[in-house]
């Protein structure tokens, strides 16, 4: 986690390097990341970000969600025709033009697993039902 780098393997098998633009943050014990990067390159969500009302709008498959900047409240609803408003354990971070968000709590949200090993503090999220999306193997800087 303390690396820009995380690998990212595709449904084939594939594994690809990227570089996040900015590091991961931990606040609380948990780690936040830049939403667009996680959402749209790891996730594979369409982020919309709409000015007037400081909300952001995430798409992932039947799954929608919209994001107030200030706010723990996410509203959350599905293609089924449920919704619901988890609460967040903290609102987002806003630091150097980015907007952070926590890592678990999205990658949940969008039907993913998170796995957290202390030994080497790394973290892999997995795609149901078994496809990596990627994985983070450095320790983040305290």
């Amino acid at each position: 986690l303390g690396s820009q780098e995380v690998t990212i393997t595709d449904a084939e098998g594939t594994a690809e390097t990227k570089t996040i633009e900015t590091m991961p943050m931990l606040r609380n014990d948990r780690t936040l990341v830049p939403l667009r990067f996680i959402c749209e390159e790891v996730l594979g969500c369409q982020v919309d970000y709409i000015k007037e009302t400081d909300t952001v709008n995430l798409t992932r498959k039947d799954i929608a969600a919209v994001v107030d900047l200030h706010s723990k409240v996410v509203e959350v609803e599905y293609a089924d025709g449920r919704s619901e408003s988890p609460q967040m354990e903290q609102i987002p971070v806003l630091k150097n033009d980015y907007t952070y968000m926590p890592l678990r709590f999205f990658s949940e949200l969008f039907g993913c697993r998170v796995d957290y090993k202390s030994e080497d503090q790394s973290i892999t999220i997995f795609d149901f039902p078994t496809r990596t999306l990627l994985r983070w193997t450095d320790p983040l800087p305290r």
